[in-house]
C-alpha cells in the first residue's frame, strides 16, 4: 500500500469555536428549562407534568453537554489530530487512538452527524473525527486525512 509522505500534521482544537459551541449548549439548557418550568406552571395536568419533566431532562443534557466543552476549552492541548507518515493519533484528553494507514479501509463524511468516519480493515467501529481543529471543517478534515492513505481506499461521502 503506497502512502503520501509528508512532514507530521499536528492539527490543534480551535479554542475560539468550542468556546462559542459551549455557549450554543449552554443557551438550549436555559431555553429547555425555562420551557420546563413555565409548562410545570401553565399546564398543572398530567401531560404537561410529563412534558415538563422532558423539558427538564433536555435541559440537563444540553448542561452536561456544556460543561464538557468548558473542561475540553480549558485544556486545549490535549485534543489534538495528529497525521503522521505512519498512521493518525487522535488525542481526546485522556485517550488516545493510533490508526495505521495500512488498516485504513475508507475515509468518508457523515452528512447526518457532520464528523469524518475512518474506517478499519479489521472491522472494529469507524474512528469519529469532529470538525474541532483549527482551519478544518468536515470536508477539508476528510480531505487532509484521505490525502494520508492509499489510492486505493475509498474515501466517498455517505449517501443520505
Amino acid at each position: 500500500m503506497s502512502v503520501v509522505t509528508t512532514a507530521d500534521l499536528v492539527l490543534a482544537m480551535d479554542v475560539r469555536a468550542e468556546r462559542d459551541v459551549a455557549r450554543l449548549r449552554l443557551a438550549g439548557a436555559v431555553t429547555c428549562g425555562l420551557c420546563a418550568a413555565s409548562i410545570a406552571v401553565l399546564q398543572p395536568t398530567r401531560i404537561g407534568f410529563a412534558a415538563a419533566v422532558m423539558a427538564a431532562l433536555a435541559s440537563l443534557g444540553w448542561t452536561v453537554s456544556f460543561m464538557r466543552a468548558r473542561r475540553r476549552r480549558s485544556v486545549p492541548t490535549a485534543y489534538t489530530l495528529t497525521l503522521r507518515d505512519a498512521g493518525l493519533e487522535l488525542c481526546e484528553g485522556t485517550r488516545t487512538a493510533n490508526v495505521a494507514w495500512e488498516d485504513v479501509h475508507a475515509v468518508e463524511v457523515d452528512e447526518d452527524r457532520l464528523v469524518v468516519l475512518v474506517h478499519r480493515r479489521d472491522g472494529a467501529p469507524p474512528l469519529v473525527l469532529e470538525p474541532r481543529y483549527e482551519g478544518t471543517s468536515v470536508y477539508t478534515l476528510c480531505e487532509l486525512v484521505a490525502q494520508r492513505v492509499s489510492p486505493t481506499a475509498s474515501q466517498t461521502p455517505r449517501e443520505t
